[in-house]
């Protein structure tokens, strides 16, 4: 796709604006003396999307997290040891919190550019107002597709033809980041120009670069 035929720039919100929370839970099943992988099914389940998981149904905005809490203690227990929500998510929130300026700087950059821009993300409710006081989400983004607040999580296919009916733009004249793999590979199948960010962000914002034109 050449820089002319970009109509919208899409973004995730975690581990793109945020550093990998996942690092963080990775530490927290290192104290509780489990692998990570572990942890990460019992609360989050498979990367692919679920109808019935409770992590799948509360970022759907169909449970309340405490649902997804009870499976995730039910299923820890079965390896011995006692799941804190709570200890978990501090650790998440420290790792999370990282600044990236560089991935904030290029949005800046692309605003200034009038390219269009919006965020997909899997979130919940009881985060809403936490993640988004971390930008100015109004002044940056046109519109947010957020899983809890339209019934569908990445990588369903019909999330991401959503967010680019919303703005009225195409598919394969779009660029979207997330660094989940399941994410990123969804988003290329339907035909949009898919970039996966890492732990350093800097290779995935050459990546969009080189296609933008804006740096």
């Amino acid at each position: 796709m050449q820089s002319n035929e970009v109509q919208a720039v899409f973004w995730d919100y975690g581990g793109v604006f945020t550093n990998s929370p996942f690092v963080a839970m990775a530490s927290y099943a290192a104290e509780i003396g489990v692998e990570a992988e572990v942890v990460s099914q019992a609360l989050f389940g498979p990367m692919h999307d679920t109808e019935d998981h409770p992590w799948h149904r509360v970022e759907r905005g169909q449970a309340p997290l405490t649902e997804a809490v009870a499976h995730a203690k039910a299923e820890l227990s079965k390896h011995g040891v006692e799941f804190s929500l709570r200890d978990m998510f501090s650790k998440m929130a420290d790792i999370a919190n990282g600044s990236r300026p560089t991935v904030r700087a290029r949005v800046e950059a692309h605003a200034a550019a009038g390219l269009r821009q919006g965020i997909i993300t899997n979130n919940l409710a009881e985060f809403r107002d936490a993640w988004r006081a971390s930008l100015p989400i109004d002044e940056l983004f046109e519109d947010v597709v957020d899983s809890h607040e339209v019934g569908l999580r990445k990588p369903d296919p019909a999330i991401y033809r959503l967010a680019t009916e919303r703005m009225g733009v195409e598919l394969t004249k779009s660029i979207f980041l997330d660094d989940l793999a399941a994410n990123v590979d969804a988003a290329a199948e339907l035909g949009m120009t898919a970039i996966q960010v890492g732990d350093d962000p800097a290779e995935a914002l050459d990546q969009l670069a080189a296609v933008t034109g804006i740096s």
